[in-house]
C-alpha cells in the first residue's frame, strides 16, 4: 500500500515496497519512493534521508498538475540515501547537481536517466552499476561508465562524438538502442555483446560494415526506416538476425527481399508480410 507524506518545504512523496528490477533479471523487494513534488530550490536529498532513511529505490515522478516547466530536481548529497539501489530521474524541467556526488559512496545497481549535462556524467561513474538507461546521450556515456556494466539502454540517441566509445560495448551482455534518430556504428574492437537491439531508429549506417569486422551474435531490428544504404542487407554477419515491423515492411527490406540467397533463412527471421514470399515460413 503506497503512503503519501507531505511536508512543509512542499516535498511530497508516496512510498511503497515493491520488487524492483536491477538488471540481469535480478529483482528485489525495496522501500521505492516516488517523489511528487518538490521544494521550490529543488534540493530535497537531505529531507527525504532523514524521513525515510531506508529508500532502496528512488523516482523522481512530479505530477503533471504540479510540475512547473522550469522545475528543476537537484541531486545532490545523494549519497546520504545510503541504501539507494534504484534511480530514475527524468522529470518535467531540469535534474541537477549543485554539489558533486561522491558516487564511490553509491550502491546504485540500476539507473535510468535523461540527458543532463555534468548530471548524467557524475552519476554513471556509479561503481557498482549494473543496468543503465539514458534518454538523449550519445553512446559516448559509457566513457564515463566505471562499474563493469551488463545492460545498457539509449533512448532517442544519435550521431556519437567519439566512435572510440563503441569499443566500451564490448564487456555488455546486452545494449538496446531505441527511438535514434540518424547515427553510425563502430566495430568494438573486442566484438558486439550477445544480444544487440535496434528499434524505431530514423536512419542506422555502418552496420554491415561493422557486422563485416565483428560479427553480431544476436540482432534485432525492428522498425528500422533507413539502413545502411549502398550497402546489402545480406552481407550483414551474424549468428541470427530478427527483423520486425509495426505494419508494412520498410522499403530496405521490400527491395532487398527478390535478393535473398538461397540460406537466407539458416540466419535471418523476418516477420510475415504479404509483400515478402517465404518469410511466413522463417519463423518455423
Amino acid at each position: 500500500m503506497s503512503v503519501r507524506t507531505e511536508s512543509a518545504s512542499g516535498l511530497i512523496w508516496n512510498t511503497q515496497k515493491e520488487q524492483i528490477l536491477l538488471g540481469s533479471g535480478i529483482k528485489k523487494k525495496l522501500v521505492h519512493v516516488r517523489v511528487r513534488s518538490l521544494p521550490q530550490n529543488g534540493y530535497f536529498i537531505e529531507e527525504l534521508a532523514a524521513a525515510c532513511p531506508e529508500v532502496g529505490a528512488l523516482t523522481v515522478e512530479l505530477d503533471e498538475s504540479d510540475a512547473r516547466g522550469t522545475a528543476v530536481a537537484d541531486l545532490s548529497g545523494l549519497e546520504a540515501l545510503e541504501n539507494l539501489e534504484f534511480l530514475s530521474a527524468a522529470p518535467h524541467g531540469e535534474v541537477v547537481v549543485s554539489e558533486r556526488i561522491e558516487v564511490s559512496d553509491l550502491r546504485l545497481r540500476r539507473l535510468s536517466t535523461g540527458y543532463f549535462p555534468g548530471m548524467t556524467e557524475n552519476l554513471v561513474g556509479a561503481p557498482r552499476l549494473n543496468a543503465l538507461e539514458v534518454d538523449g546521450s550519445t553512446i559516448d556515456i559509457l566513457l564515463d561508465v566505471r562499474a563493469d556494466l551488463r545492460e545498457l539502454t539509449l533512448f532517442r540517441t544519435r550521431k556519437s562524438d567519439c566512435p572510440a566509445a563503441w569499443n566500451e560495448v564490448s564487456g555488455l551482455q546486452e545494449l538496446n538502442i531505441d527511438q535514434a534518430g540518424a547515427f553510425k556504428a563502430y566495430p568494438p574492437e573486442n566484438g558486439w555483446p550477445p544480444s544487440v537491439s535496434i528499434r524505431w531508429a530514423n536512419s542506422v549506417r555502418g552496420l554491415v560494415e561493422a557486422s563485416q569486422t565483428r560479427p553480431f551474435q544476436h540482432l534485432y531490428l525492428n522498425g528500422v526506416k533507413l539502413l545502411d544504404a549502398g550497402s546489402s542487407l545480406w552481407d550483414l554477419r551474424a549468428e541470427s538476425i530478427f527483423i520486425d515491423f509495426a505494419d508494412k515492411p520498410p522499403k530496405w527490406l521490400v527491395e532487398a527481399w527478390p535478393h535473398r540467397p538461397a540460406d537466407w533463412s539458416e540466419r535471418f527471421k523476418v516477420a510475415y508480410h504479404p509483400s515478402l514470399p517465404d518469410s511466413e515460413d522463417s519463423f518455423n
